[in-house]
């Protein structure tokens, strides 16, 4: 249950900081390898890390991000 709400809730961040709305785009998104990806690295930092205050986001996952919204929007 908690591994599905960190996938749900990294799928519709990612969306957000791609298209910089409201995370509504991710079906155009989901078939992209990138985004598919950073959503992993995403929910696999907040997962290992679940016991710590998480104040900044890992550069690997803010790297793609920037990569996809040039690709995309």
């Amino acid at each position: 249950m908690l591994t599905q709400s960190y996938i749900e809730t990294a799928k519709s961040y990612v969306a957000s900081a791609i298209t910089g709305g409201s995370g509504d785009q991710i079906t155009a998104l989901i078939p992209n390898t990138k985004y598919n990806m950073v959503v992993v690295l995403l929910v696999q930092f907040w997962y290992m890390n679940r016991d710590t205050d998480m104040k900044q986001t890992p550069y690997q996952v803010l790297s793609l991000i920037q990569q996809l919204r040039g690709e995309n929007w």
